[in-house]
């Protein structure tokens, strides 16, 4: 049984250094990945704005990168509490994947997080429509004053 529990250990672990080799890309290549969803319907995704994040987490700026996407603080304290399990799987006999993985599929977990997901979907679309109005209000200002 503890070797389910180190090899899942490792696989997340290996999916964090991968996580962190994507960043890496991003913050040094000029490759970003469009939201699909928003080119086909104009209104952005629960996550868009979630790479954004990471990024700007990345460099230190903690504020701004809640501010892309406000599902970006309870994601990534998951994260940090999935990697910290990992780790202590990897040492010890503890099971604490197995742990937290039965406390993720709990109902009142599961429900939790879809709302979560519907306030950060709602707060992303108001964002970006009050975003929209601003520029053509600016579009707007500009041409009369170019007039």
């Amino acid at each position: 049984m503890c070797y389910i529990g180190k090899q899942q250990a490792k696989r997340i672990i290996l999916i964090y250094a991968m996580g962190v080799l994507s960043i890496f890309i991003v913050l040094n290549t000029s490759f970003s990945i469009p939201c699909i969803f928003k080119k086909i319907t104009s209104v952005p995704c629960p996550g868009c704005g979630l790479s954004r994040s990471f990024v700007l987490m990345s460099q230190l700026k903690l504020i701004e990168a809640i501010k892309m996407n406000i599902s970006f603080l309870p994601l990534i304290i998951g994260m940090a509490v999935c990697f910290v399990c990992a780790l202590i799987d990897m040492f010890s006999n503890k099971f604490a994947i197995m742990r937290f993985n039965s406390i993720m599929n709990r109902k009142r977990f599961i429900v939790i997080v879809a709302i979560l997901t519907a306030l950060s979907w709602y707060y992303n679309i108001v964002r970006d429509s009050v975003h929209q109005l601003s520029f053509e209000n600016f579009c707007f200002k500009q041409e009369i004053i170019l007039a």
